[in-house]
């Protein structure tokens, strides 16, 4: 029997080795997940913290350029306004030029017309003396003497 004890024994020893074999194997294996979840774990952890630092970065950034936007706002509304009073100064000395204009231009119409009416008359007093010239020649065909022209030779 103690040869069968002892191959039983051995049988039991090899197995209690394969197991213990086994057990480390699962223990590395287990220590090597562990370890590649930490270093997922701090990967997630630094681009948590790099993501919150340019958070925090681009935060400060935009609380900036509001507190100089809002230094330049009032610099800005100053020169808004000067402009506009510009605009409507020039839009004011526009419309007194184009009133000035057009006044000018209904003198001159008004002179031309006052010149017409002249020229108008003038020619009405001009025009009657010889539409009496005409009609006294046309009663008086026999006193003209009729000529002929004569080419030259």
């Amino acid at each position: 029997m103690r040869k069968e004890d002892a191959k039983h024994l051995q049988a039991l020893l090899q197995k209690s080795r394969a197991q213990e074999a086994q057990a480390t194997k699962l223990a590395e294996e287990r220590e090597k997940k562990v370890l590649q979840l930490k270093d997922k774990v701090e990967k997630f952890r630094r681009r948590d913290v790099d993501r919150a630092a340019f958070l925090e970065e681009t935060r400060s950034r935009h609380l900036q350029e509001v507190t100089m936007l809002e230094n330049v706002r009032p610099v800005i509304q100053a020169q808004l306004h000067h402009l506009l009073t510009l605009l409507c100064k020039i839009i004011k000395d526009l419309h007194e030029k184009l009133e000035s204009e057009g006044q000018t231009r209904r003198i001159f119409e008004v002179n031309d017309q006052k010149r017409c009416s002249k020229l108008e008359s003038r020619l009405f007093v001009a025009k009657a003396p010889a539409e009496g010239t005409v009609e006294k020649l046309g009663k008086n065909k026999s006193a003209l003497p009729i000529t002929t022209l004569q080419p030259a030779t």
